[in-house]
């Protein structure tokens, strides 16, 4: 073994020779007088505040030595080492046999050669303080007398008593043991062993408060002696008196706590010495080790060291055992070294000694030792005498050290070794404290002479070593500690080339903190830059990952930090760290990647690790990981962070919160991918949305068509800013002659009512009005679903065709295969099947089980349960494993009532149906599967076996269409639309089906199912089953107990066909854990595998009193199905198995349960077993939907809503309150409701699309619904014209949408887009031909033609709607509004265009006939008075204004044109028309504001005598004078003086002052020569006969183009009659 430098030995007395005294050295104060030492005695005060030591030397005098210990209670520790030669007593009789020191180290008592004893005051004498016996001279030997003849004393043993008493044990050669008490000066008691006593030892056991004395004798044998005790059990259990300190002897009961040996004159039992059986030739002593004190027994035969416990006897097998060097003569122990003496002897011979001089301190280099024992001649050698230094840990048998064999050189086993100077002898080893409790100042802690420095890793002092002081014949060693070993483990690695086996024998011998030193020096490598060193000392050290990957990150050396991490955090993905590890490696990815942002290389690549480790990795802390990536901009990780971990919502929120609203377009992408656009959409009201590109925009809203309604608003405020591309996408999914949004309008086809909103737009004169609130009816303001699709898609192909217009966008060669994919890839996730695919749902009358799927809206596992209610789930029960899926604020070990599964509630995730295993639970959602739990088997699918204690989406049945889950102990199996059968987890039995018995992470379809339409699954402990559509019923998986119902116990790892039900047609099944059943069409019920009754002890022993043959009870007809029987009426609609019981549930919504009843989980009212089904009463007017079956437990969910339990509740599975157990029982044997859930109908309909029959049972409506669809007869649009969705697509989606679209909303539209074309396409399929007139001049507006194209363009196309309008007027009056709106708009375009008045003259003559009364109600209005009654339109003042302009710069001949036109019309056909109009927008005649016009000439002209005489009529009541009086003369002059007048207008002859009955005609009367086509034939006053209002407009056109020269100059009269009239 190596030798390590701890230990150096140091002299510190020297006792010279008398030969020496007389060659004439110089006497020091390390060197004294007197004679070799013949004996020594050392102790350390019991207060450690000094030590001292007595050696007699061979000329009877004593040397003491006090040497006062560091941090001493008595202030010793500042005063140096004092030395004493105290001259004893000259006379022989007085002379010194034998020497002892008190515990306290104050008194030194002397056995003297006259059996006297002497007690010498030797710490008074050093120091001149006071001692603790006061009755005795400090500055003087007392003696104390022996009482009687005796032998001179061998061995004294100072006695401190628990009673405090100091007695003195003294033995002589004849064997006598004599007790002196020191206070008394006399002796108390003693006894005798018979021989020579040559060694006494005091033994005192602090836990039994026992002090016991060893006797050795000069012939080898030892004994022991009980002096004292302080226990009654002790007494009683040897059965022995006690006595009094007055001498009576007294019972335990009444004896005193302390009883010793002092009590008894003559020495009884227990107190006689008792021999022990050691071996021969081995020693006794008392060793202390730590705070304890053993027997050592020391064999120089074997040696060995044994060390037995102080209380009990040598016979049993000792506590420690240690191997020895050969010759071993004494020894101490201490906690971690041992230090033996040992002398051999040596063979004559020539050579020197060995030369201690660096090995021994202090050793004068002119001493040189000689042999005590010469003889003539040659001398004999003296014994070599050696120190050995051994480690305790090593030196046992069961260190690292095998105990050496006999011979085995000694430098093998010691750790280090001094040999003393020849012919010097050891006589005393005592052991000491470590180093300040040494003899004399301690050299500096160094290690290869130099001092060691205090290392800053190094948080802890370094060890101090016990040491020993040996005294010799020639003087007084101290074996003290030279070296911190902690220093000397780090430099024995700095040289080691990292070998480290020196460095961890050491670590283990003196047992350092090796962990805390390999730290040490794995820092001190790495600031020296040596990290794989570091590294290796890191592993060694066997610290904490994190310590290690903190002191290389804080050393600078990252990418070592993060292999190490990588290393660490993939292989230990579940132990305790590996949460803080995660979090750590996040930590060092962050900072490696925030520090190469210059660098976009290495950037994107430390940006993609980072990436996959957050998606990988679900072991670090999701939301702190968020904040820190969110407060770094880094918005991408974040979403991903919340995709992985189901955090979603929080994702959102700390998006928000850091306002980070603007997501790349990489992690748009991504959050599409892993279908989280409906969270983003919805969040917020779309606050995010808001903030994205349009483009994205779009991809989301295309990705989630479920929600699309709610984004049309925002869509059509982003139309404008999307792409071609984009608006080609989005064109393409509401294309309503594809089957891509169909089904949305068919989800909203109630909704889609036609209705024919141009009736509404008829009165709409002009655009201007589509933006008046009065155009909106409350029906169009309401806008349905279906209507916002068709118009947005509307609304897209008017920009398609407004961007190709503009941009000049051309498609020829458009392929939208890629548009289509892209949809595809969208829809795939949300259409369970195409609508166009679906069968039409026949009405029936009655509901037959074969066509009804009934949701499991109850489960139940081994010891936790599940509840879906109003689309959210509820779990309870027993918490470990995360099973109920409420993530970490939920105890690992604990149970919990029903609590709602936040996770999925906070995004919004339906439940659709749920199932329990025996540690995890999955859940059928309306967006996927989710499952979570313990996944040791792979049993939640999520590819690998880490557990989840939240709801984790399955993502390879993402695309898979699932209609169904079911759990089995550790598998699962899903069930698809398409009868596709998948299965995953445990697999070992077969149970899986994939011809093998691997355990399966994720789920995989079982092809050999695949031809035979699956459409019911059950799954048991380890065994499954499926049900065909024909009623064929294979099972798969373990067969132990027969359960496969295959007629035999073997595992099939292949669906198998159940051969005994070959001729029925199963309508149910459903698998227990070790059992299966089976129900017919029929109604009758089989059933298989262990039997129930069997299942438990207790059941079993109740059964076999009636069954003698157990293994027919347990084996007889199990493996093939046999009919059991069952008495209810009813078909069944739905069975479910437990552990041992099982459930049904009739169409009648019975509730009946058979098989072992331990817990009452059958919820009959007891615990008795049911063979054959029994209804449970308590719930027959519940009407059952839905129910399941777990281990010693039952739930059901009533009609109502409510849930059921009942049976085993122990670890919280029934959810119930404490409070409403039993008393001393937590079994429930009747059903009891559940709390905490929602209790409605209509939960139960919304959470699962269920609907109640009228039998009373949930019925999945979900795929009975119409699958009608809305057909429009629609060419393909994205081909039809040539152009995809180009100008033709929209002109025949407008005329087949009509109806399903807001008229107003698309005019607007056109309008604000600009998009006259379309507007006009519009008005002509609503015939709004004024509307469509503008539409199309506003268009040719744009065209860039000259004045002569425009005007022939304007004339076409006003000729073109005017014949419209007169088309629509065949059947029916001519509209003279509409004639009014074309004039309009066309003297309008063509004052606005500043095309020539004549040309618009020659486009009106020809149409003069129909356009005169129109003409002249826009030309007499007033523009003031107009535009006073269109204030709230200024677009129509304008165009008003407009055409009252161009109108007047018309020729009068024209205006004669058009007033002789309109007077034929009135005379033929009356004014009605005009007046009707009129009506529409004017108030009725008011004749109470008529005024006069204020006329001041009497001599006035004809026009102003008609004037005043019209206003002076219509002042009187027109009621009683419906006619007006005009003097003929004065009428004929006014219209004769108007220049231009057609002389086929003017009267000839009329001689009449009144217009009445008898009058003749305002514009003519009956006569010949008059050749007005408009003559009446009668003589009668047309004017007087008309109505007030008829007559007011028209006999106002005739005055105003009759005295069209004098209006200008009465300008205040004809306002004043306008402002009355109009």
């Amino acid at each position: 073994m190596r030798s390590y430098d701890l230990f150096e030995l140091v002299r510190l007395l020297d006792v010279q020779p008398d030969k020496q005294r007389r060659s004439g050295l110089s006497d020091t104060s390390s060197k004294r007088r007197g004679g070799p030492v013949c004996d020594a005695v050392w102790q350390e005060s019991s207060s450690s505040a000094h030590q001292f030591l007595v050696l007699r030397c061979a000329d009877g005098n004593l040397l003491l030595r006090l040497d006062p210990c560091a941090g001493g209670v008595d202030g010793d520790s500042q005063e140096c080492v004092r030395l004493k030669q105290l001259k004893w007593f000259v006379s022989p009789q007085r002379a010194i046999c034998s020497m002892v020191l008190d515990p306290r180290a104050e008194w030194l008592a002397c056995g003297c050669r006259d059996a006297s004893i002497a007690l010498v005051p030797v710490y008074s004498l050093m120091t001149g303080r006071s001692t603790r016996l006061s009755q005795f001279p400090s500055d003087d030997i007392t003696l104390i007398q022996p009482m009687d003849e005796r032998a001179a004393p061998t061995r004294l043993v100072w006695w401190e008593t628990m009673g405090a008493r100091s007695i003195i044990i003294s033995a002589s050669a004849a064997g006598e043991l004599v007790f002196t008490d020191l206070l008394l000066r006399r002796d108390v008691t003693k006894t005798s062993i018979h021989c020579v006593v040559s060694s006494m030892k005091l033994l005192f056991n602090s836990k039994l408060s026992t002090t016991h004395l060893l006797i050795g004798a000069s012939d080898g044998r030892w004994y022991r002696m009980l002096l004292e005790f302080d226990s009654h059990d002790l007494a009683l259990s040897h059965g022995f008196d006690i006595i009094a300190d007055s001498g009576e002897v007294v019972g335990p009961e009444c004896a005193q706590a302390v009883d010793n040996i002092l009590h008894r004159v003559d020495v009884q039992e227990p107190f006689l010495p008792k021999l022990m059986q050691i071996p021969t030739g081995a020693s006794v002593t008392v060793q202390e080790r730590g705070n304890q004190t053993f027997m050592a027994v020391h064999s120089m035969t074997n040696n060995t060291l044994q060390l037995f416990d102080a209380d009990v006897d040598l016979q049993g097998k000792p506590l420690y055992m240690y191997n020895l060097v050969s010759s071993t003569c004494d020894l101490c122990v201490t906690d971690l070294m041992m230090f033996a003496l040992q002398q051999q002897r040596q063979l004559p011979a020539r050579t020197a000694s060995m030369d201690l001089s660096e090995s021994v301190r202090g050793l004068s280099s002119s001493w040189s030792p000689v042999s005590i024992t010469e003889a003539e001649g040659e001398p004999e050698p003296p014994p070599a005498s050696f120190l050995n230094i051994l480690s305790m840990q090593f030196a046992s048998p069961g260190g690292r050290l095998s105990p050496p064999a006999r011979g085995t050189a000694t430098s093998e086993l010691a750790v280090q070794r001094f040999q003393f100077p020849n012919g010097e002898l050891p006589l005393a080893l005592y052991a000491c404290a470590p180093q300040s409790a040494g003899m004399g100042e301690s050299p500096l802690m160094s290690y290869n002479g130099a001092v060691a420095p205090a290392s800053p890793a190094m948080s802890t002092a370094p060890s101090r070593l016990p040491g020993c002081i040996i005294v010799t014949t020639r003087g007084l060693y101290h074996c003290m500690q030279k070296n911190d070993p902690e220093y000397m483990f780090l430099d024995l690695l700095n040289g080691s080339n990292c070998d480290t086996t020196d460095a961890d024998c050491l670590g283990v011998m003196m047992k350092l903190d090796v962990c805390k030193l390999y730290q040490v020096a794995a820092d001190e490598k790495l600031q020296d830059g040596h990290v794989d060193e570091a590294m290796k000392y890191f592993l060694l050290s066997k610290c904490s990952h994190i310590s290690l990957v903190n002191r290389l990150a804080s050393s600078k050396h990252m990418d070592a930090a993060l292999d190490y991490l990588r290393k660490v955090v993939k292989s230990d993905t579940t132990g305790p760290g590996s949460k803080q590890l995660s979090d750590l490696l996040f930590v060092c990815y962050l900072h490696q990647l925030l520090s190469c942002k210059s660098d976009s290389d290495q950037y994107s690549k430390l940006l993609a690790r980072l990436s996959r480790f957050l998606t990988d990795n679900f072991n670090y802390d999701p939301v702190e990981a968020m904040m820190t990536l969110a407060d770094h901009g880094l918005v991408d990780l974040v979403l991903e962070i919340s995709h992985a971990r189901g955090l979603v919502a929080d994702g959102f929120e700390l998006l928000l919160q850091r306002c980070h609203l603007e997501i790349p377009a990489s992690s748009c992408k991504s959050i599409i991918s892993f279908g989280g656009a409906r969270g983003l959409a919805s969040y917020q009201d779309g606050v995010f949305l808001r903030c994205l590109q349009p483009s994205t925009v779009l991809q989301f809203v295309l990705a989630d068509l479920d929600k699309l309604s709610s984004h049309v608003t925002l869509l059509n405020t982003l139309l404008p800013r999307l792409e071609h591309l984009s608006l080609l996408r989005l064109a393409r999914v509401l294309d309503p002659s594809r089957s891509v949004i169909r089904p949305l309008l068919a989800k909203n086809k109630p909704k889609l009512v036609r209705h024919d909103s141009s009736s509404s737009l008829q009165s709409m004169s002009s655009f201007s009005s589509l933006f008046s609130d009065s155009s909106f009816s409350q029906q169009e303001v309401r806008r349905t679903t279906g209507e916002s699709y068709v118009e947005l898609f509307l609304a897209v192909l008017l920009l398609l065709r407004k961007r190709r217009a503009v941009d000049n966008v051309s498609e020829t060669a458009f392929i939208m295969s890629g548009i289509d994919e892209e949809i595809s890839r969208h829809l795939a996730r949300q259409r369970s099947e195409s609508i166009g695919s679906r069968r039409k749902r026949k009405t029936q009358s009655s509901l037959t089980h074969s066509k009804q799927q009934v949701s499991q809206l109850v489960a139940c596992g081994e010891l936790h349960a599940a509840a879906v209610s109003s689309g959210a789930l509820y779990t309870w029960g027993k918490t470990k494993y995360g099973r109920l899926g409420h993530g970490d604020i939920i105890e690992e070990e604990g149970r919990t009532p029903p609590f709602r599964v936040e996770i999925l509630h906070m995004h919004g995730i339906q439940v659709l149906s749920v199932d329990c295993g025996c540690e995890h639970t999955v859940a059928l959602c309306q967006d996927g599967v989710y499952a979570w739990g313990s996944s040791d088997y792979g049993q939640l699918g999520l590819g690998d076996r880490n557990r989840r204690t939240r709801p984790s989406v399955i993502g390879e049945l993402t695309d898979k269409n699932i209609r169904s889950i079911v759990c089995g102990q550790y598998h699962c199996i899903a069930l698809s639309r398409d009868h596709r059968v998948y299965t995953w987890g445990w697999g070992v039995h077969g149970q899986l089906g994939l011809g093998s018995c691997e355990d399966s992470v994720v789920p995989v379809r079982v092809t050999k199912l695949d031809r035979y339409r699956v459409k019911s699954v059950s799954a048991g402990y380890g065994h499954s089953a499926v049900l065909s559509h024909n009623g064929v019923m294979l099972t798969f998986g373990n067969s132990q107990y027969g359960q496969l119902g295959l007629g035999d116990n073997l595992k099939q790892s292949t669906p198998q066909p159940v051969e005994a039900l070959e001729r029925e047609k199963v309508a149910h099944i459903a698998c227990g854990n070790f059992f299966t059943v089976a129900i017919t069409e029929h109604g009758d019920i089989y059933q298989w595998g262990r039997n129930l009754l069997a299942t438990h002890r207790g059941q079993l022993k109740a059964y076999v009193r009636s069954r003698q043959n157990v293994a027919e009870l347990i084996h007889s007809n199990n493996t093939v199905p046999h009919m059991i029987q069952c008495g209810f009426e009813g078909r069944v609609k739905q069975v479910v198995c437990g552990s041992c019981h099982g459930l049904l549930l009739t169409e009648s919504c019975h509730l009946y349960a058979w098989g072992a009843n331990d817990f009452g989980e059958l919820g009959l009212g007891s615990k008795n077993n049911q063979m054959t089904p029994k209804l449970v009463s308590v719930l027959n007017d519940r009407r059952i939907v839905s129910m399941a079956a777990g281990d010693q437990f039952s739930v059901a969910l009533d009609h109502f809503g409510e849930v059921w339990v009942w049976g085993r509740g122990e670890t919280g599975q029934l959810g119930i309150e404490a409070n409403r157990f039993p008393t001393n029982c937590t079994d429930i044997e009747e059903p009891l409701p559940l709390h905490g859930l929602s209790q409605t109908n209509s939960a139960i309909s919304q959470s699962s699309g269920l609907s109640v029959s009228p039998s009373g049972f949930a019925i999945n409506t979900s795929d009975t619904e119409d699958d009608h669809d809305v057909d429009f007869d629609l060419p393909e649009l994205a081909t039809f014209g040539g152009v995809p969705y180009g100008d033709q697509a929209l002109k025949i989606c407008l005329e087949h949408l009509r109806g399903y679209y807001s008229v107003l909303r698309f005019l607007r539209l056109c309008v604000d887009w600009q998009q006259w074309q379309t507007a006009a396409d519009m008005c002509d399929l609503l015939q709004l031909w004024p509307l469509a007139l503008d539409s199309r001049l506003e268009h040719l507006s744009t065209c860039k033609l000259s004045k002569a194209e425009m005007q022939n363009e304007v004339q076409i196309l006003f000729e073109k709607y005017l014949s419209n309008v007169l088309a629509d007027a065949v059947d029916s009056a001519l509209d003279h509004e509409l004639l009014t709106e074309l004039i309009l708009a066309l003297v309008s375009f063509w004052h606005k265009s500043s095309l020539p008045p004549s040309n618009l003259e020659a486009a009106l003559r020809r149409h003069l006939a129909v356009l005169a009364e129109p003409l002249s109600y826009l030309i007499v209005s007033d523009v003031t008075m107009v535009s006073a009654s269109v204030t709230e339109n200024a677009e129509k003042t304008v165009r008003f204004k407009a055409a009252y302009k161009m109108l007047k710069e018309l020729s009068s001949s024209f205006h004669l044109q058009v007033v002789g036109q309109t007077v034929m019309q009135v005379t033929s056909t009356g004014p009605m028309s005009l007046a009707a109009s009129a009506m529409k927008t004017r108030p009725v005649l008011d004749p109470l504001t008529l005024r006069s016009a204020p006329f001041s000439a009497p001599g006035r002209n004809m026009e102003q005598s008609l004037w005043n005489d019209i206003l002076q009529h219509l002042s009187k009541n027109l009621q009683q004078n419906p006619s007006i009086n005009v003097p003929p003369s004065a009428l004929d002059t006014a219209l004769l003086s108007n220049a231009g007048m057609p002389s086929s207008l003017t009267s000839s002859s009329s001689t009449s002052s009144s217009y009445g009955s008898r009058g003749s005609s305002l514009f003519g009367s009956r006569r010949s020569n008059m050749s007005s086509p408009v003559s009446t034939g009668h003589d009668v006053c047309v004017l007087g006969k008309l109505p007030a209002i008829g007559f007011s407009l028209t006999f106002k056109i005739v005055l105003l183009f009759c005295c069209n020269s004098q209006l200008k100059k009465k300008e205040k009269s004809v306002k004043a009659l306008n402002a009355t009239w109009m």
